[in-house]
Parts: C-alpha cells; sequence; structure tokens
C-alpha cells in the first residue's frame, strides 16, 4: 500500500498540465485554481501531521511556494503556444536536468569521476 502512496504524486503531478488545459481557462486561472487546490491540501495535511512550524520554515515555505507559482504559470503560457504535445515533454525533460544538476551540485550526490562521466 505504501508503494501506491508513493506513486500518487507522480501520477497526478505528470498529468496535470493535461488536466489543467482539458479543464480549459486561461494559464492565471489554471494557477489559480492549482495553487487553491494545493493550499487546500497543505492545510489538511498540516491538521493531520501536525509538523513544527518555525518563523524561517514558513517564510522559505512562502518563498517557495511564491516560486513555483510563477514557474507554474509559465508552464500553463508555454501549453497556449507551444501546444501540449510539445511543451509537456520539454517541462519534463528540464525538470529532470534541473533536479539532476543541483542535486549534483548542491547536495553533492555524485562523489566519484566514473559516478560522474556514468551521470
Amino acid at each position: 500500500m505504501g508503494i501506491l502512496y508513493a506513486l500518487l504524486p507522480a501520477i497526478f503531478w505528470g498529468s496535470i498540465v493535461l488536466i489543467s488545459v482539458k479543464l480549459g481557462g486561461n494559464a492565471y486561472q489554471q494557477t489559480l485554481g492549482i495553487t487553491l487546490g494545493a493550499f487546500i491540501f497543505s492545510i489538511a495535511a498540516f491538521f493531520i501531521k501536525m509538523p513544527e512550524l518555525t518563523p524561517l520554515i514558513f517564510a522559505v515555505s512562502v518563498i517557495s511556494g511564491i516560486f513555483w507559482s510563477i514557474g507554474q504559470m509559465n508552464q500553463l503560457s508555454s501549453v497556449a503556444f507551444l501546444g501540449v504535445s510539445k511543451a509537456v515533454p520539454l517541462s519534463t525533460g528540464m525538470q529532470l536536468v534541473s533536479t539532476t544538476l543541483f542535486g549534483v551540485m548542491v547536495f553533492k550526490e555524485w562523489q566519484t569521476m566514473t559516478v560522474i562521466l556514468i551521470g
């Protein structure tokens, strides 16, 4: 059952652009809907899990959310110009490359030269 919970974000996050385009609206409306949905979900999760919430954690979360919403708005705006079949693969590829590079450069996940060459 745990593996199913782990797969849910990948399944739903991967289809978010497709669902947004199917539901309609402009990029601003789609971003607002996604953001409100995430906010409602986070409130429910907060009361279920009750995590520690310091001012630093709160500030980092707000800043992260601002950048996420800007990125989401740009992604949904690009669909109007490129179409879903071009925008989604580009977006997914850029996310894979950027998260990999971030992990390598910031978290030093690749330690040896062999791992770096293979990566």
